[in-house]
């Protein structure tokens, strides 16, 4: 339904001692429907970010399953990667 929506939230978590830089990509396969709070940042020792994710129906159209993904640098400069669908 058009002007419908919904928002979401997903938390990320750094269990360790050092600050852990993160980045979301392919945020242009989720249109103009989708947004987020944030596309990067740092977060620091033993806390949580909480990053909103918000959906916003633009126009009547028949979608399916969208993606994109959070890489995660760590402390030993190997990046992660976590799909979200």
């Amino acid at each position: 339904m058009v002007d419908s929506k919904d928002t979401k939230t997903l938390t990320i978590r750094n269990t360790t001692l050092l600050p852990v830089a993160w980045r979301l990509t392919g945020l242009e396969n989720l249109g103009d429907d989708f947004s987020v709070s944030q596309e990067s940042g740092v977060i620091e020792p033993k806390t949580d970010f909480v990053l909103g994710v918000f959906f916003r129906a633009l126009k009547p159209v028949t979608t399916s399953r969208k993606a994109f993904r959070i890489e995660v640098l760590t402390p030993r400069l190997l990046t992660v990667l976590l799909f979200v669908t």
